[in-house]
């Protein structure tokens, strides 16, 4: 019995061993290829790595520079890195064949997931607001690779957002600090050359390996992964399998009935040798799977999408804080009163509805954020007055105001009176924005006019540029 024992062991071992050999096999012989594909990189890896090498880098190195607001810096760190994983998904491109819409949305989640980290570093109350908005705008350009035909523009249009807020930058510290003006300067170059790169490399979509290998074939080899994490090459050629073991012996005649179970089945079933066979049926050719239908697992029954809670209602507050009066979270209260600030105070007002604030001094600025049917009457404001994210609300100047900022509101009226008809209104991304100004003489009804929302441009081949003019308005 122990030389039997030992026999079917020795077998055991040595075919677990020809298993081994052939799984080892295929790893060496595509590792090498992996390598070498890290080593000749296709042009437009190249040319990636030049826009984070230059202009990315030089963004990072302008946001270090403003160390007052280091929020600023920690944003830019994190629009690098989701440079970076795009980079990574753009090795993937050079080497996989077009994928379907649903496996290239999973290859760029984590584009995706550290663009909504960038996004959600802005933070309206710093006073780097605008720093922070003009990336946390712009930064959806990076979605240009879900874009086909024509990606480019999508580069451009997502810049727009984020010109906005890189404009007032420019308009507040030209002259006075250059570090903040360069700020603004780097972050637009990074948009412009990541669409001259476009248009270069991918300006009908990306450029997809028509001969590569499957996307999921490419992420389940360590696609995605750095080059520095590629697997080491595996050298020199496997060993040869061994040679078969010899035969067993033939079995005893008067061999007594293994037991029906445990390892005395195992070794009774490995004894039989080709004998195992014998009471298979044979299938002639043409039988079998051949003319079955393959079944199909069922697919598991998608739970009922969960109904997520309301979100519950914050607390009106009303009050100052610092040099800034705060206004949030009011709801139908009609009787809201400024009337002890100082010139260098602001109001800063937040996810109010059906309210009207009224400012019965003179302050620094006013800022509407995310409010709704608002009604905001105020006597003079030095710098200026801004509405973000509003919705139906009215705003009446009854002194005096210079400038005036919508942006992404829909339903704005503007009341003016005549000692702030010069005051410059500046709008983006709004719509049915109409002002109210004083009639000819103090006996006149007041007019209203209607801000142009639709523009048409024309080209003007003389002058080699394109002339926007907007679409006229009645009344």
């Amino acid at each position: 019995m122990d030389d039997k024992f030992t026999a079917l062991l020795k077998r055991l071992e040595t075919v677990t061993a020809r298993l081994e050999t052939m799984e080892a096999a295929p790893l060496a012989a595509t590792a090498a290829p992996a390598a070498e594909d890290d080593a000749v990189l296709p042009p437009f890896v190249k040319a990636f790595d030049d826009l984070l090498s230059n202009e990315v880098a030089a963004f990072v190195a302008s946001a270090a520079k403003l160390t007052d607001t280091p929020e600023v810096g920690k944003q830019a760190a994190l629009l690098k890195q989701t440079f970076e994983a795009q980079r990574a998904m753009l090795a993937l491109v050079a080497k996989c064949k077009k994928p379907t819409d649903a496996e290239l949305q999973e290859a760029i989640k984590p584009t995706s997931e550290l663009l909504g980290q960038v996004q959600a570093a802005v933070d309206r109350r710093s006073k780097a607001f605008n720093h922070l908005q003009a990336v946390g705008e712009s930064v959806p350009a990076l979605g240009w690779v879900m874009v086909e035909k024509t990606p480019a523009p999508h580069v451009n249009d997502s810049w727009e957002s984020g010109e906005f807020y890189a404009n007032r930058i420019i308009k507040e510290f030209k002259g006075s600090n250059e570090d903040q003006v360069n700020f603004a300067k780097a972050i637009k170059q990074v948009y412009v050359s990541l669409a001259a790169y476009i248009k270069e490399h991918h300006r009908t979509g990306l450029s997809w390996n028509p001969k590569g290998v499957a996307l999921a074939d490419a992420k389940s080899a360590g696609g995605m992964a750095p080059p520095s994490l590629a697997p080491p090459s595996v050298g020199g050629a496997p060993p040869p399998p061994p040679p078969p073991p010899p035969p067993p012996p033939p079995p005893p005649a008067a061999a007594a009935a293994p037991p029906s179970d445990g390892m005395g089945a195992v070794f009774a079933q490995l004894n039989q040798g080709e004998g195992v066979t014998s009471g298979l049926k044979k299938v002639k050719k043409g039988e079998g799977l051949a003319g079955r239908p393959i079944p199909m697992p069922k697919k598991a029954a998608a739970p009922p999408p969960a109904k997520s809670a309301p979100a519950a209602a914050k607390p009106p507050s009303f009050g100052l804080n610092g040099k800034k009066w705060e206004v949030q979270h009011q709801v139908g209260n009609k009787a809201i009163e400024i009337s002890e600030a100082e010139v260098k105070h602001s109001v800063y007002v937040y996810k109010c509805t059906d309210s009207v604030i009224q400012v019965k001094c003179k302050v620094n600025n006013i800022c509407l954020d995310e409010c709704k049917k608002v009604m905001l009457v105020f006597e003079t404001v030095v710098a200026g007055i801004e509405l973000i994210n509003c919705k139906s609300c009215t705003v009446q100047v009854k002194e005096s105001v210079q400038t005036v900022t919508i942006d992404k509101c829909d339903g704005t009226q503007l009341i003016l009176n005549e000692a702030s008809l010069s005051a410059e209104v500046v709008s983006a991304k709004s719509s049915e924005l109409n002002i109210v100004v004083p009639g000819a003489t103090p006996e006149d009804e007041y007019k209203e006019h209607a801000i142009p929302e639709q523009f048409v441009s024309k080209y003007d081949a003389k002058a080699g540029k394109w002339e926007t003019l907007s679409m006229a308005h009645s009344g």
